[in-house]
């Protein structure tokens, strides 16, 4: 078994998906000035795409990931970066409230153990403070009845947030064209019908209007989509997740206007609650969710 190659200098690589995974991969290729890259995406619909699992909303930024070290090593990373989009960006595409992390119970657990452990060790101690009941309801006071139910040991990281999904595709997407990508989109144009190959080498595609594309390299970044391109023998499963959303009362606004970003109970299922920039409150289960089959915008979280 051969072992990977990054592609020469010169290469062409073409990209197929142009959500959060396509365009952050082409970004980093096209800003490569030495390797000097021709980058092109393709995707079936406008960017930002509608029924990409990243085009949402909003999603949470966080670092608070257990015992996956990696996932938080590179959500430190990111923090800088999206400090310097919202310099960039007319419409704020992070918001950093800081996260309330609960446990589920009377004492921290297992999950936000790992997590502060991590956090420590990377030498950011001061972005956390361990909080006991009454700390709770003294800062949070609308979170008096859960600390009552013995959910009443928690921290507070004042790093992290949510960041504003669609607006930040958005902004991604911009700084790609400035920096040379090039996109192939529409349902016949830009979509993708299958592979070419020469031996056992893929050297293209063929989108569904009949034409045939070259490259020195091709890379799938179609997320939940993927198993609807590929056959992917069941390692990758789309599933949906149910998000509510509804709008408080102004009184009710004004209570929260300062709730940062709750997590709780991840050592068992988990869930979470923001209030996002329009004051609607979003709340959801953080689980693995209902296969379903990748065929409509509405129905596919398919995030990580």
């Amino acid at each position: 078994m051969s072992s990977y190659q990054a592609p020469k200098a010169g290469s062409k690589i073409i990209i197929v998906g142009g959500g959060c995974f396509g365009l952050s991969t082409a970004l980093s290729l096209a800003t490569d000035k030495v390797k000097n890259y021709t980058v092109v995406v393709y995707d079936r619909e406008e960017i930002p795409v509608r029924d990409a699992a990243s085009n949402d909303i909003s999603k949470v930024v966080r670092m608070d990931y257990g015992d996956s070290k990696l996932s938080m090593e590179l959500a430190i990373d990111s923090i800088g970066i999206w400090n310097q989009w919202n310099k960039e960006s007319q419409i704020p595409v992070y918001h950093n409230t800081g996260m309330l992390i609960f446990s589920g119970a009377s004492q921290l657990l297992e999950n936000e153990l790992h997590s502060l452990k991590h956090i420590r060790n990377a030498g950011h101690a001061g972005w956390i403070e361990e909080l006991h009941g009454d700390q709770i309801t003294e800062r949070y006071p609308y979170l008096e009845t859960a600390v009552k139910n013995g959910i009443s040991a928690a921290y507070y990281n004042k790093v992290g947030g949510w960041c504003n999904s669609s607006e930040a595709i958005k902004h991604v997407y911009k700084k790609c064209k400035d920096n040379g990508v090039q996109f192939i989109l529409g349902k016949e144009t830009g979509n993708f019908e299958s592979f070419v190959c020469k031996g056992k080498s893929v050297n293209g595609i063929k989108t569904r209007d009949g034409t045939t594309h070259h490259a020195d390299r091709v890379i799938m970044t179609a997320g939940s989509w993927t198993p609807s391109l590929l056959d992917m023998k069941k390692q990758v499963i789309a599933t949906g997740q149910v998000v509510v959303h509804f709008r408080p009362s102004e009184k009710i606004k004004q209570t929260l206007k300062n709730l940062p970003v709750w997590f709780g109970d991840f050592s068992r299922a988990g869930f979470y609650v923001w209030l996002e920039q329009d004051h609607t409150i979003n709340p959801s289960l953080d689980e693995k969710g209902d296969e379903q089959a990748p065929i409509h915008h509405s129905i596919l979280s398919g995030y990580l």
